[in-house]
């Protein structure tokens, strides 16, 4: 071949290439530094876009790409600390439970202990990490003039004996305005123990649902605590999620969670409007729960996916829509681990992805702005590693789902706590 054929040849090659970097809307994107994983900058260009990006919404959504992944906690501090320290954001709530989190407030307030003690609440084992345990430690040696407050948005429990607590004294209080059946707290302790199962009695789950929701409707006075009331509420959305009372197949995954997508939007919202009205709130989640306007997808998912979708980022959308900003968290390569801390390779890439074309810019840990990506779609890691799609499957508006992504090149696996 001669050298003119083959500049020829190379330069054709490079056209495409460019041509598929403008098709895929990835010519508008930056990679903006954040500094390192382990010192970020927060004088870098990415915090100082991000800080611009956000403005003064007063809320900020921090999503993550999977709960199994010792550099997204990392993350999750370096930002923590950034919103914190040069935006005053002072709430931080995140996808545990809200009535375990709340019932280890209770003992915080009352016995000055670390508040590594939500370790104890974090039903993801792999959250029970050295990379995890570093935030609760910045929390506890934080200066600021007011103390960083933390707490749980899911109606999902492990603490179930402060939740018979407040529902024995819901029932002391409202017996008389509501038949409760004998075996009352039998059926919330088979609940308790059966999340996601099928096989509790239909008649029995019925009949205390609708009790249940007869009573939150009676709760109009100060006998119990909004949060006590909240407590229950958010323990009838996780009945009905674990009962399954609209009846769907579990492999209906995305339906299937429903209750709980509308619960956790419900205790987030009691938490901005109730609890923390004049509070910066930071709200730290899976990506899959914090995208907004996440209807936008259905034209590009599989069947298998189904249609229907909702999210709890899509609900306080409705809610709050110049409040919020939105931020996801993806990466190209390294290792993860699911409940074992067994070291699994995260899944390559589409060669068109998001992450792939991150990756060849050098960029190791970055902020990208997705303000004018808009409706052009693209690949990119959305939920989780192995659950919902695999990890070349989706091409998608994602641009529509977040306002930012926080990229990083190579994660590792959590350290689990000695």
């Amino acid at each position: 071949m001669s050298s003119s054929i083959r500049q020829l040849a190379i330069l054709i090659v490079l056209f495409a290439y460019s041509q598929a970097i403008i098709a895929s809307g990835f010519d508008k994107i930056e990679c903006l530094d954040l500094g390192t994983l382990s010192e970020p900058d927060y004088s870098a260009e990415g915090f100082e876009k991000l800080r611009e990006s956000i403005g003064n919404k007063r809320i900020v959504v921090i999503g993550e790409q999977d709960h199994g992944v010792g550099s997204l906690y990392t993350n999750f501090m370096n930002l923590t600390r950034f919103l914190n320290e040069e935006m005053g954001f002072r709430v931080i709530i995140q996808e545990y439970s809200f009535s375990d989190f709340s019932a280890i407030r209770d003992s915080l307030e009352n016995q000055g202990v670390s508040n590594r003690l939500f370790l104890d609440a974090m039903y993801w084992p792999q959250g029970r990490s050295v990379e995890y345990a570093a935030f609760y430690d910045y929390v506890d040696q934080s200066h600021q003039e007011e103390q960083i407050i933390l707490e749980g948005f899911d109606p999902r429990l492990g603490n179930k004996k402060f939740v018979e607590e407040i529902l024995k004294k819901a029932i002391t209080l409202y017996k008389g305005y509501v038949a409760f059946s004998d075996n009352f707290m039998t059926i919330a302790e088979n609940v308790l123990q059966k999340e996601y199962k099928d096989d509790i009695d239909r008649d029995e789950a019925i009949q205390f649902l609708d009790e249940l929701i007869e009573l939150i409707a009676l709760l109009g006075d100060d006998s119990l605590s909004s949060r006590d009331q909240q407590v229950i509420k958010s323990f009838l959305g996780f009945a009905k999620n674990a009962w399954n009372v609209e009846g769907y197949e579990f492999s209906s995954f995305t339906e299937r969670f429903h209750h709980r997508e509308r619960q956790m939007a419900d205790n987030i919202r009691w938490f901005i409007d109730e609890e923390y009205p004049d509070e910066k709130i930071i709200i730290y989640t899976h990506n899959g729960h914090a995208a907004k306007n996440i209807n936008s997808l259905e034209r590009w998912l599989p069947d298998s996916i189904g249609t229907n979708l909702l999210t709890v980022g899509s609900i306080l959308n409705d809610y709050y829509p110049q409040e919020i900003y939105y931020l996801a968290t993806t990466a190209y390569k390294g290792t993860y681990s699911k409940w074992d801390f067994i070291k699994k390779e995260v899944p390559i890439p589409h060669d068109s992805s998001l992450e792939t074309y991150l990756e060849a810019k050098e960029c190791e840990y970055g902020f990208v702005n997705l303000w004018n990506i808009g409706e052009i779609p693209f690949y990119m890691f959305f939920n989780d590693f192995n659950i919902w799609l695999p990890a070349k499957t989706l091409k998608a508006p994602f641009g529509t789902l977040f306002d930012g992504i926080v990229f990083i090149e190579n994660v590792s696996a959590p350290s689990k706590l000695d």
